[in-house]
């Protein structure tokens, strides 16, 4: 039967997230995935690198002050604690710090 699994795919160790730039949108591919991560106050955010107004990537877009993850063709703005906003949702990852690195946790879905 088909089962909901959850994957760890490393963003980046403790040390480089700590030197990233506030607010910056980060793209990464890797396993299969387009992540985008940024930090905002310190913490660690990972989204779907996707608008789901248009489906253009957010790359050029930015984290505002105020915790809105801004995409750069049509500016709209999506809470970053829900992934709200514009009447539908970006798609927001869980991110965990362990043994000294950022993971995003992506959920799929596997047999078994």
């Amino acid at each position: 039967m088909f089962k909901k699994k959850v994957k760890k795919i490393k963003l980046c160790s403790r040390v480089a997230f700590e030197a990233l730039e506030e607010n910056k949108l980060y793209p990464l591919k890797k396993e299969g995935y387009n992540l985008l991560y940024f930090k905002h106050k310190g913490a660690c955010y990972v989204f779907k690198n996707k608008c789901p107004h248009q489906g253009y990537a957010f790359d050029g877009g930015y984290c505002s002050e105020a915790g809105k993850l801004v995409c750069p063709i049509h500016q709209y703005g999506f809470d970053i604690e829900n992934g709200r906003g514009a009447g539908t949702a970006a798609r927001k990852y869980e991110s965990l710090l362990e043994e000294d690195s950022y993971y995003a946790l992506v959920d799929y879905v596997g047999l078994f």
